[in-house]
């Protein structure tokens, strides 16, 4: 467990208790879902470890923070690509025209997760109280990986 508090965005938040499965069959998620190539490559890997060593220290603490890449962001393919909206707003096809709206950016979507949840940006919670507070989402997110 680290003393310092670890940097989660928003939109991360749920996929602490997201994961109930083996590396393997999460490895093999990360290909289905094209975050990944190869199940073992460092992106799903890391992921892995990173979200079950949290998990795994439920009194780890948690910074939640909106916009700013977290350790998943830092290590994600997509992250490193132009089109990745989360990275890189001006890549969203609707940026900069009438149908834009400042929600649509990458930090107001984390702002509106978070707060979704009860949470705060830029406070610090436990990992139980995360896991806690996000057991809707995290349900919900869950069911989306059925047909995966």
């Amino acid at each position: 467990m680290k003393t310092q508090p670890v940097r989660l965005r928003g939109h991360h938040l749920s996929r602490i208790d997201g994961f109930d499965m083996s590396r393997e069959d999460y490895g093999k998620l990360m290909v289905k879902t094209g975050y990944s190539e190869d199940p073992e490559d460092s992106f799903a890997t890391a992921t892995y470890d990173f979200l079950h060593g949290l998990k795994q220290h439920p009194q780890q603490k948690v910074l939640v923070t909106a916009g700013e890449p977290d350790f998943i962001c830092q290590r994600c393919p997509e992250s490193k690509k132009a089109q990745c909206v989360d990275h890189n707003p001006k890549a969203n096809p609707l940026y900069n025209t009438v149908f834009w709206d400042e929600s649509m950016s990458p930090k107001n979507r984390d702002e509106e997760l978070a707060n979704k949840e009860g949470l705060e940006i830029g406070r610090v919670y436990s990992v139980d109280e995360i896991i806690k507070a996000t057991a809707e989402q995290t349900r919900d997110f869950k069911s989306s990986l059925e047909d995966c």
